[in-house]
């Protein structure tokens, strides 16, 4: 699940789940939607493209789609050996996946490296401030870490949902 959050002032005014396929390839689609139900923004920040397992939301698609800008936020940069070992275990698409992440993994090193980040849309300086504003409380931006409990908490009631009673 990725949640759609707009704040105020580093406070939730709106939220949209986005429900999409684990390991599909509707993460873009979904999230094009949920920008529509939600109304338009400034930005949107993602924490990574890669969501729900091996589904992504291709940022350069959405900003086209959208027009409104968007912040790839990642902590660390991932390993990408074992990404590639894994989507050639899993998934008969290995090769096509591979190459749509190989595109999107055109990262920027933060201020003294703390994070690294990618933005379409929006100037690269721009983002790189807007991001080292949020990193408030924890070495996430503001809005990322409510916006993952959020998303956490959501997961969780869903799930007990989907489950039944307790007897």
């Amino acid at each position: 699940m990725l949640v759609v959050a707009q704040f105020s002032n580093f406070e939730v005014a709106r939220l949209t789940p986005v429900f999409m396929t684990v390991d599909g390839n509707d993460g873009t689609q979904k999230a094009v939607e949920a920008i529509g139900r939600t109304g338009r923004g400034n930005f949107l920040m993602m924490d990574g493209v890669v969501h729900a397992g091996f589904n992504y939301v291709d940022p350069r698609e959405v900003f086209a789609r959208t027009g409104i800008p968007v912040i790839v936020f990642q902590r660390r940069l991932p390993d990408v050996l074992a990404v590639y070992s894994a989507l050639e275990r899993h998934f008969e698409d290995w090769e096509e996946r591979w190459k749509k992440l190989n595109e999107l993994s055109n990262f920027e090193k933060g201020d003294a490296e703390e994070f690294f980040f990618a933005a379409y849309g929006i100037a690269s300086e721009k983002a790189k401030k807007i991001i080292a504003r949020s990193l408030i409380v924890s070495d996430y931006p503001e809005q990322l870490r409510q916006a993952r409990a959020i998303a956490k908490a959501l997961g969780k009631f869903m799930e007990l949902r989907l489950r039944g009673p307790v007897k």
